[in-house]
């Protein structure tokens, strides 16, 4: 549980946790490979620094490469850790290899590649983190090397931090037009499904012959997931839930996010007695995957069937009514209307 609530702290939305952490592991495999070959190329392999500095090397590459072959399997706080070990690590290879020089600032490019990931794929926390390190670490290397000091610790400081916080607002700039858009073509932002208004809007194309079913799906008792574990989690179990719903909706049925904890499916072709075993299943599948989500979640789902021309505003009000009896036998169950 704890683990969802980091993820959703670490990077930008909950839902880019995957995405990120194989992005991360493709730059993971090409750092190591690169730095390997700096290692190789400049130094002296057989000094013990270029030893211990290549095995780090290859511990970054297994770790990039489970992370590109396993991403739902990586704690959000190893990633962290990660993009620190792997700043320092860029330091630790200027100290080996007798970089920077007194002449020149080449290596100092390497910083770029965990504050730009940062600064991109997680929160402003972790980016502000990252480049702290960069900062911190570089200035050890630059003291070590017996590099001439404060003007160039200051110049790849400062630049790092605007690389960064450019980045950051961009990001974020981006993030808020991307928002907008879907909530104007119908998408709700967290989920991805239709909202209230794109589902009227498809509905509304529809033209059932047969029966078409509603099944209006609440989770039970969702203030106390948000109150006893965060919004974070809320949204993460918000986001799985969807996915779940999604992987039961056939190719011609409709899914949407109504608003907070509430969803609907309609499904055309449906009767009465398959929209009840559809709903059952849900419920019983919801249950008991959640188990190993952020918060275990029960739901309590109302069905409503009508036939011929779908009129969705009197489908939601007889599913609504199912719901509300089904939450007043005790929730987790279901009714039809």
């Amino acid at each position: 549980m704890g683990g969802e609530r980091r993820g959703a702290s670490v990077f930008s939305t909950p839902d880019e946790s995957r995405a990120a952490v194989r992005a991360g592991g493709h730059l993971a495999l090409a750092v190591s490979a690169l730095g390997a070959v700096l290692v190789l190329a400049v130094s002296r392999w057989s000094r013990p620094e270029s030893v211990l500095l290549l095995g780090w090397l290859a511990l970054v590459a297994g770790v990039g490469a489970f992370s590109v072959r396993f991403p739902a399997r990586v704690p959000a706080a190893s990633v962290v850790a990660s993009l620190v070990v792997g700043t320092a690590l860029v330091s630790a290879g200027m100290v080996v290899v007798g970089r920077p020089t007194v002449d020149g600032a080449d290596n100092e490019m390497l910083f770029l590649v965990p504050v730009l990931y940062a600064a991109y794929f997680c929160r402003a926390w972790v980016a502000a983190t990252v480049t702290a390190t960069a900062a911190g670490t570089y200035g050890v290397a630059l003291v070590m090397v017996g590099a001439p000091a404060a003007a160039r610790w200051l110049t790849t400081s400062a630049a790092l931090t605007l690389v960064a916080t450019t980045v950051t607002l961009v990001r974020g700039r981006d993030a808020s037009r991307i928002l907008a858009a879907n909530a104007e073509a119908g998408r709700d932002p967290l989920t991805a499904l239709l909202n209230r208004r794109g589902l009227a809007g498809l509905a509304a194309e529809l033209a059932p012959t047969g029966p078409v079913s509603l099944l209006l799906v609440d989770v039970d008792h969702f203030k106390r997931v948000n109150d006893q574990y965060g919004h974070s989690v809320g949204d993460a179990v918000l986001i799985r839930l969807a996915e779940a719903l999604r992987d039961q909706a056939g190719p011609a049925d409709l899914v949407a996010r109504l608003g907070g904890e509430e969803f609907a499916l309609v499904l055309p072709g449906c009767d009465a007695a398959e929209a009840v075993r559809r709903a059952e299943r849900l419920r019983r599948q919801v249950s008991q995957a959640s188990s190993s989500w952020p918060a275990p979640l029960t739901l309590s789902v109302g069905t409503a069937t009508g036939r011929g021309a779908l009129q969705l505003p009197e489908l939601l009000g007889a599913a609504d009514r199912a719901l509300y009896a089904a939450k007043a036998a005790g929730r987790n169950t279901v009714r039809a209307a």
